[in-house]
């Protein structure tokens, strides 16, 4: 299968590996600073800086959000020579359609960047000893880690248990998920608007490194809203590149209210909406 990196997937990219530049990894208390920084000299529509470790990419479905986020895992690596990753996905289907995509991309990375990117998913004990024997133990693997929310949401969950039998080379009176968190792993949460439950970030939190929220969608909570955000490919801006075939209103921010169409003939489409107070429009040339 052929792939070809789109210009506005490049950019976001790069986006987030200038941020990076001078961003601790190791001790990951600069993180706002770098944020500072960045929006000097970058415009973007929302530029709320929160106290958290999420870098946020808005990103309309159908615009390869998975294939930028794997791309991104390559480029972490081989720029700041981060090894260790977590997906977290919604529901089983996504997760199923992510290590499609891992496996459809594997030669074309690999012909990028002279890398395989080892992939681990859970689902039982015995893909719980591919992650302990592997993803943990090897810590120079580029690995990343591929779970649904209800694999950690719970103190009953396999992950976040004891098992004297697979704990060995573990460390001592620690959950599988405890040895993960030790590595410190980016995460790269898929819809994070279906990821904001209480239970969910109640365990994710404990992870306490830099994590990346891709999506179309956000959450309208304030504990979990649009912040730090780091790119934006809106409906607009994705429907004006022809790279979505109908409009998704999102709404970006505070200061932006919602976006109308208001008329659509003669292959244009006209949009109105509110901008600061102000009321604008934008007509797009299909």
């Amino acid at each position: 299968m052929i792939f070809e990196k789109q210009e506005y997937q490049v950019k976001c990219i790069d986006n987030i590996i200038t941020l990076l530049k001078n961003f601790d990894f190791k001790r990951q208390d600069n993180l706002k600073e770098c944020l500072k920084e960045f929006y000097k000299s970058t415009f973007l529509p929302m530029q709320n800086i929160s106290d958290k470790l999420n870098l946020d990419i808005l990103m309309e479905t159908g615009t390869g959000k998975t294939f930028t986020y794997l791309n991104l895992i390559f480029e972490l690596h081989r720029q700041f020579k981060q090894n260790k990753f977590i997906i977290f996905v919604p529901r089983k289907a996504i997760l199923e359609s992510v290590k499609q995509n891992i496996e459809l991309t594997k030669i074309y990375f690999y012909s990028e960047y002279q890398k395989y990117l080892k992939a681990y998913y859970y689902s039982d004990g015995k893909s719980q000893s591919a992650i302990i024997n592997h993803y943990i133990n090897n810590k120079d693997e580029l690995s990343v880690l591929v779970l649904t929310n209800s694999a950690i949401d719970k103190k009953t969950n396999l992950l976040n248990q004891q098992n004297e039998s697979l704990f060995k080379s573990l460390s001592e009176f620690k959950s599988v998920f405890e040895n993960i968190m030790d590595l410190k792993p980016i995460s790269i949460i898929d819809e994070p608007h279906l990821l904001k439950g209480k239970a969910f970030n109640e365990y994710f939190s404990k992870i306490n490194s830099l994590y990346f929220r891709f999506g179309a969608t956000f959450p309208k909570e304030k504990d979990y809203e649009l912040s730090n955000m780091i790119y934006c490919l809106d409906s607009i801006s994705a429907f004006k590149e022809y790279l979505v075939k109908q409009v998704k209103v999102h709404t970006l921010g505070v200061n932006t209210n919602n976006i109308f169409l208001k008329e659509y003939k003669n292959k244009k489409a006209i949009f109105t909406y509110t901008l600061n107070g102000i009321e604008r429009e934008e007509t797009i040339k299909l």
